[in-house]
């Protein structure tokens, strides 16, 4: 007989503890599949079950348990088991609280009717670690396995603070990261940019996040900064620079004279001033995505390199070295990126601009004798026709 766990919760979203306390109690049970509920009893979830349940996938390894979802918000949890139930008749069905979800499901009328269909079992609890008894005196079976605390808050606290948090595993954090739930991603940006650009915004996000976690980077920051760095693109050059000189944010004439020089400081400001970013780190990856600026930290260099590569670049000479150097290091990913553009730049007869050229000077010295030597040599092999430098001209 198929052996079923229903596990309710709000999952909004599952920590690394809450999914290993689950894993832990399907395989105590023997479970074949587990199935997991979105109950919200009371109160509001932060995001939509549809948004929360996929991300558990990524919580913890499910080997040997097929991991389900029952799509939708559960607020009578014992009309949602009853459906359940009825569905796989020829199955036995384990449901998965802790003492406090039980003492909530318990107020619920038909509650006891659900008790008859199901083997209710409950984690033991972290006051009382000696609890370890298979049945109790009301017919409960008592798990081995120990309540998880409840991190849910802390989680989306720090996500929302661009922290990425160390109660959520990496794959998780990654998709979490790349949806844009619990962080501070206001859907405003989508209007002020046209939908091509909305579309390598994305982009640039999905590569960030990809090399932030390869590279040991803050995942959230650099997720953050993707999602707004190009915020500013749908303004008038005019309206840019006026920004800039009235709130003394640059005066350098050779930038106030390109609108593609200046939206990266422009957006740090609509970031900051519209859209509520006061993270320095985050802000400084949105200011610098196109110029790059010397002492470069981990998320600017991220947020550089992402927006050079994202998938939906038009293919330019050097992309794939720059996409294979980027998966390696990041310091020679941008000094070539840097390279491609400073040689584009000076091929239109155009100056590649002083701050990109300290940037490139600056990475020169600190990269190693290899990174140095394989830049040179793919910069050798080949000029750059690249469409839409990062320095002179519109980015893609």
């Amino acid at each position: 007989m198929l052996r079923i766990g229903i596990a309710p919760g709000t999952f909004d979203p599952m920590t690394a503890a809450q999914a290993e306390a689950l894993y832990a109690a399907g395989a105590e049970l023997r479970l074949d599949r587990m199935l997991l509920l979105p109950w919200m009893p009371e109160g509001k979830a932060f995001a939509a079950a549809e948004e929360r349940l996929p991300l558990a996938r990524y919580a913890t390894d499910w080997k040997g348990i097929a991991l389900d979802y029952a799509h939708g918000e559960v607020r009578c949890l014992s009309s949602a088991v009853d459906r359940l139930c009825g569905t796989e008749t020829d199955a036995a069905h384990f449901l998965i609280m802790t003492d406090g979800q039980l003492r909530k499901a318990r107020c619920e009328k038909a509650f006891e009717e659900i008790r008859r269909r199901v083997c209710l079992c409950c984690f033991s609890g972290e006051s009382d670690p000696d609890l370890r008894t298979p049945e109790n005196e009301n017919g409960e079976v008592r798990l081995r396995t120990v309540c998880p605390a409840d991190h849910e808050e802390a989680v989306r606290d720090a996500l929302y603070s661009l922290r990425d948090p160390d109660r959520v595993r990496m794959p998780e954090l990654m998709m979490i990261a790349k949806t844009g739930l619990y962080q501070p991603c206001s859907p405003q940006v989508r209007t002020l940019i046209s939908e091509h650009r909305w579309k390598h915004t994305l982009g640039v996000r999905n590569a960030a996040v990809h090399l932030a976690a390869i590279h040991h980077a803050p995942v959230i920051k650099s997720a953050v900064a993707a999602y707004y760095h190009d915020c500013a693109k749908g303004m008038e050059t005019k309206t840019m620079r006026r920004i800039l000189l009235e709130k003394g944010l640059c005066s350098d004439e050779s930038i106030l004279a390109s609108g593609a020089l200046m939206h990266g400081i422009a957006g740090a400001w609509l970031a900051r001033e519209k859209f509520g970013i006061q993270d320095e780190e985050t802000l400084s990856a949105i200011r610098n995505h196109t110029l790059g600026r010397t002492n470069m930290s981990l998320t600017e260099k991220v947020v550089f390199v992402a927006d050079a590569i994202e998938e939906n670049r038009e293919p330019y000479p050097g992309l794939e070295e720059l996409r294979n150097l980027a998966e390696v290091s990041l310091d020679a990913a941008v000094l070539y990126s840097l390279a491609l553009t400073k040689q584009f730049v000076r091929r239109s007869g155009k100056h590649f601009h002083l701050r990109g050229e300290s940037t490139y000077q600056w990475l020169n010295q600190h990269i190693s004798e290899q990174e140095r030597t394989y830049v040179e040599e793919r910069m050798g092999q080949h000029g750059s026709e690249r469409n839409g430098g990062k320095s002179g001209a519109d980015p893609v």
